[in-house]
């Protein structure tokens, strides 16, 4: 497997401080290698909380700020950018919902080639026209199997 100059970072995984632990473990039954990828900068699990949330706020601008500052970070160490997962409840659990609408379309459609993000949210915690404007931002979605897009 090359994770070098040709491979993308596996940020794998941005997860609630209350399951980083466990969520770094079955990771780590998953991954064969995964101290290696670690030990070379091609994997990390990070807090989302301390992602998202600088003393407890939301700055959009912010947090697409250190995406786009970690990307550069990594392409300039070889890495041709950054595959992303991130659980979005740090929004959810901080009553920062409306933080999260906000960062979503902010980030949207925008975001560089070299970053490809997957955000997981439980869409029974939104309200249905806080769904319809996260979908609106990303452009697509996938429940239970299906997948759309949306134009725009």
């Amino acid at each position: 497997m090359n994770h070098g100059k040709l491979g993308y970072v596996k940020l794998s995984h941005l997860a609630s401080e209350q399951r980083l632990d466990r969520e770094a473990k079955e990771i780590g039954r998953s991954i064969l290698d995964i101290e290696e990828l670690e030990e070379k900068g091609a994997f990390t699990i990070m807090s989302a909380e301390e992602w998202y949330l600088r003393r407890g706020k939301v700055s959009a601008g912010v947090i697409v700020g250190n995406w786009l500052k970690l990307t550069k970070e990594k392409m300039k160490k070889g890495y041709r950018g950054i595959q992303a997962a991130a659980e979005m409840d740090a929004f959810f659990g901080n009553a920062k919902t409306p933080g999260l609408l906000i960062y979503e379309r902010k980030l949207g459609r925008k975001i560089p080639q070299m970053l490809c993000g997957l955000c997981l949210f439980d869409a029974r915690r939104l309200q249905p026209e806080q769904l319809i404007s996260l979908l609106e931002a990303h452009g697509h979605g996938i429940f239970e199997g299906i997948a759309f897009q949306i134009r725009g």
